[in-house]
């Protein structure tokens, strides 16, 4: 018989044991804590399972905590929201507790597009 044929490398198919993907218990957790995500929207749904047009509007103008009260008592429109505003005293003031919370939503309800 010959000389022995040459080694050859293992071929890129073949298994390496230390070209193993990295551990999913090695990437770092990141604590989720709620106050610290207040960025995005928060995600207010209505009981019909999406946000409602006095959800997001809120969320827009910065008055987000309003939200849970005011669709608490059936206020999902802007247009029933405008009722309560210039309607009830009573009831808005009840509803959203910060005075100056109540006149900011009240000139910007002014305001708003589909104002009438």
């Amino acid at each position: 018989g010959g000389p022995a044929p040459p080694q050859r490398p293992m071929s890129a198919t073949g298994q390496r044991p230390h070209r193993r993907s990295p551990s999913p218990y090695m990437t770092p957790s990141v604590p989720l804590s709620p106050t610290s995500n207040r960025s995005g929207s928060l995600g207010y749904a209505s009981q019909s399972g999406k946000c409602s047009e006095v959800a997001q509007w809120l969320e827009n103008v910065g008055l987000g905590e309003w939200i849970l009260p005011l669709e608490a008592e059936g206020y999902e429109d802007l247009v029933d929201l405008l009722d309560l505003v210039e309607g009830s005293a009573e009831s808005f003031a009840r509803l959203v507790t910060k005075e100056g919370h109540r006149k900011k939503l009240a000139r910007l309800l002014a305001s708003a597009p589909n104002h009438g």
